[in-house]
């Protein structure tokens, strides 16, 4: 039941991937049905973040944020770390777009410790760009430069041309308020 799960997980990834969310959905209702019934709660938080991903794309930031928050204990619990710091970021920016800046500011602050934790880059730049646009709600213009300069720091440093880009709009943003 874990490998067939798993096959059908990877499935509703790739049509994801391609765009074809209606056939994602499809396979990822059949991966959790399989996860749920051989109780394997690592494969279902799997299922479940891909699922949050659909819905985030299709801007239904509520369900999604109700699919990362089931995956992000059990990824805790699988000590994947990598897959937790992923989860709070999503989770974070989730809560930037629904306007809930505290609960996002945590979410982001999380997902810098794990980050650094990890001694992930990318996600550290994510964290800070989160951050930034946090300050900027806030209205701290000195907080949010200093997120948005560490953002592009980072990003710039590791090669990171996109990243970077969008922490120096994040800087931008600052200077255009």
């Amino acid at each position: 039941l874990v490998m067939t799960g798993t096959l059908y997980r990877n499935l509703g990834v790739a049509y994801f991937m391609i765009s074809q969310h209606d056939s994602a959905m499809l396979l990822l209702n059949k991966a959790m049905k399989m996860a749920v019934k051989s109780k394997n709660k690592l494969l279902e938080a799997q299922v479940n973040l891909a699922i949050g991903n659909i819905h985030n794309l299709k801007g239904e930031y509520t369900s999604a944020l109700s699919f990362y928050l089931k995956a992000l204990p059990e990824f805790e619990k699988a000590g994947k770390k990598d897959r937790v710091r992923v989860v709070l970021g999503n989770i974070g920016t989730l809560y930037s777009n629904l306007q809930n800046f505290d609960e996002a500011e945590k979410f982001y602050l999380r997902s810098k410790k794990k980050s650094e934790e990890l001694n992930d880059q990318r996600g550290l730049a994510q964290a800070y760009d989160g951050l930034n646009r946090v300050a900027i709600s806030r209205k701290q213009y000195d907080k949010a430069l200093e997120f948005g300069k560490n953002a592009a720091e980072i990003s710039h440093n590791d090669g990171n041309t996109q990243e970077e880009a969008i922490a120096i709009q994040g800087i931008a943003w600052v200077y255009y308020e």
